[in-house]
């Protein structure tokens, strides 16, 4: 019964769902060299294709074994924030202060 509310957390879910795209893409040319950023961001959109299609199959799976989309959603909230871990334990250039960064590996 509360459509304006609904449409206003989805528009919210919306942008911050995509809110990463602009530092997530500029990631790799951080901390790796130019032939290795390109060969890493082909590697991204090619898994990007097949986790699209692995994550609406495995929605579409829990949805007809639960019978509800909430089991579905939290695969997908659980997703997000193991991505979004997993950015966090990234290590990215330590600069010192005579020479240029040094990559701590």
């Amino acid at each position: 019964g509360h459509i304006w509310i609904q449409l206003v957390l989805f528009i919210l879910f919306s942008g911050f769902l995509q809110a990463y795209q602009p530092s997530f893409w500029a990631l790799p040319s951080s901390f790796l060299s130019a032939s290795a950023a390109a060969a890493s961001i082909g590697l991204i959109n090619c898994l990007g294709g097949l986790g699209g299609f692995v994550g609406s199959f495995i929605m579409r799976y829990l949805v007809n074994r639960t019978g509800s989309f909430a089991a579905g959603l939290a695969w997908l909230l659980v997703n997000c924030v193991v991505a979004g871990v997993l950015v966090l334990c990234l290590r990215g250039p330590r600069l010192s202060s005579n020479e240029g960064p040094t990559y701590v590996s």
